[in-house]
């Protein structure tokens, strides 16, 4: 296996975004197994349970290729791709364990990811990468793929150092990419919050929003108007809808990302607009050091209840 040097990792890391549609494959690899490789997938097959990525929200079923399963912290994890695996790591501060990975030509299959062999950068897109770290069982069958569809081979660790080396680059660009798609959006100037009235687009560094399932978008001005609104939907929004994912404004750099992969921090002394705040850090660790400089305790989204908000530790 060819060893990566560190420009390589740097050049791998890439550009990240959201498109992850496999480039034409050539036909004697598509007949040698029997199918046109398809990324994502659109009828994923009975073998690859479904289920919401807890970094980004995206379906783990539909991006089966490149899925991992992962113990960290202590919690076992489902997750689209290798960029989330290495996303979780440094925002929980703690090294993944027991990690296996799907079989990119093979998905139903996994196993554990320090047997596979890496093919990185080839002409297959990955997801959440324009720079793919796509994962093959056995060595040979990654050196014919490369030979057919570039890259170069590279173990587990080499292809987890890749993925982890592009990530400060990739939060603006996925971004990017999910504005594109009508994701997410700013709110404009007459946006309103449907829980107090207010103007999101005034309180950049608090605000937040989520998905309906009319496919609109709900916009808080805060997150103490985010929790409200999924307590009690039907109150707020007054009429049948579904909130779907959720994403709020990182402290205190700023950029939206999906409420689920954050750590809030609740009860402390740092005030948003409506007052107590659920304040949202990227990593554990900065949220956990806030507390020590501000009061308050550190929770995840789904722990979030208007009544943990409000509280002053």
């Amino acid at each position: 296996m060819d060893s990566l040097s560190r420009r390589d990792l740097l050049r791998w890391s890439g550009t990240v975004v959201l498109a992850a549609t496999l480039l034409p494959t050539s036909s004697a690899w598509a007949g040698q197994h029997g199918m046109e490789l398809e990324h994502p997938l659109r009828q994923p097959p009975p073998g690859i349970l479904p289920g919401i990525c807890p970094n980004c929200g995206m379906s783990i079923a539909h991006w089966g290729r490149t899925r991992y399963h992962a113990v960290i912290d202590g919690e076992a994890l489902r997750l689209c791709s290798i960029h989330c695996l290495a996303d979780l790591i440094r925002k929980h501060g703690s090294p993944a364990q027991q990690v296996e990975v799907a079989l990119y030509i093979t998905p139903t299959r996994m196993i554990p990811a320090e047997q596979a062999t890496y093919v990185l950068g080839s002409r297959a897109r990955g997801t959440m990468s324009q720079v793919s770290k796509i994962a093959l069982e056995r060595q040979e069958e990654a050196v014919a793929f490369a030979a057919g569809h570039g890259g170069t081979l590279a173990s587990f660790a080499e292809a987890l150092s890749a993925a982890t080396a592009g990530l400060d680059q990739t939060y603006p660009a996925i971004e990017a990419a999910r504005k594109k798609s009508g994701t997410i959006e700013d709110p404009g100037a007459g946006i309103r919050c449907p829980v107090c009235q207010m103007f999101p687009a005034r309180y950049p560094k608090h605000r937040a929003q989520v998905n309906l399932s009319d496919t609109t978008i709900a916009h808080c001005c805060s997150t103490q108007c985010l929790v409200a609104l999924r307590a009690e939907p039907k109150k707020h929004l007054q009429r049948p809808v579904t909130l779907r994912s959720a994403w709020v404004t990182v402290w205190p750099e700023g950029g939206w990302e999906y409420a689920g992969g954050m750590f809030f921090l609740v009860g402390s002394s740092i005030m948003g607009p409506m007052g107590p705040e659920a304040i949202p850090f990227r990593n554990k660790s900065d949220a956990v050091a806030a507390a020590r400089s501000h009061g308050g305790r550190v929770l995840r989204y789904d722990e979030l209840l208007p009544a943990e908000i409000m509280a002053r530790q």
